[in-house]
């Protein structure tokens, strides 16, 4: 099922990538050799990746380090965006945004007491196997948490200005790059367990959240 998965992410890497690359930045008649070329070099790094996953013994570790590589990469691109179009953002929407932000960073850092173990679990869906093979609800159900928990976060951002932040791209860059930030902080101040299912639970929150404005203001 990881690999599986990885072939899902490296097809729908590579289309987000492509988009946010070429759209408005490249000439039309130069788009098709643009995106050969980035094409060529995407799976060179993908390979790269695929390799240490290989060597690892461990595709859920690889990931969580191809998740930390696109998080200092999106922050840079986040940053770029709300500089280009600062004067435009709804100010009333981004204290939303950043008091809902505030909520997610006080249940999840915040409110936590350090713990004497560190636990990095990078097996992909080890919550939805303990179901399938144990009966077991409790991880299903925290991962179900963690997908309802993002969905207002991939709403607001999206709010605070629909054409510039509301690529699909963009809102799914947020989700890992936040989701990421927060289980690595669990990780180094041992204040819980980081988890790829959490990571992927929480893009997949914040997309959902992203498709319930569309549907929404699918009218404006």
């Amino acid at each position: 099922m990881t690999i599986f998965f990885a072939i899902i992410l490296y097809i729908a890497g590579f289309y987000l990538l492509a988009r946010r690359a070429v759209a408005g930045a490249v000439a039309p008649r130069n788009r098709i050799t643009f995106l050969a070329v980035l094409f060529l070099v995407y799976s060179c790094i993908a390979a790269g990746f695929a390799i240490l996953a290989y060597q690892w013994r461990n595709p859920g570790l690889a990931m969580y380090a191809i998740c930390l590589l696109f998080s200092l990469i999106e922050i840079g691109m986040i940053f770029l965006t709300l500089s280009h179009c600062n004067r435009e953002i709804r100010s009333r929407h981004v204290i939303l945004f950043l008091l809902y932000l505030f909520a997610i960073l006080l249940v999840t850092l915040v409110t936590r007491r350090p713990r004497a173990d560190v636990v990095l679990q990078t097996e992909m869906f080890a919550s939805v196997k303990e179901f399938m093979v144990k009966g077991t609800v409790e991880d299903l159900n925290h991962m179900v948490l963690n997908i309802v928990m993002f969905m207002p976060l991939g709403y607001l951002f999206v709010q605070m200005h629909p054409q510039k932040l509301g690529d699909p791209a963009k809102v799914v860059g947020v989700g890992i790059m936040l989701s990421s930030v927060i289980e690595t902080c669990q990780l180094i101040f041992r204040l819980g367990n980081c988890d790829m299912d959490d990571i992927l639970a929480n893009t997949i929150g914040i997309f959902l959240g992203w498709a319930l404005f569309k549907i929404v203001h699918r009218h404006n």
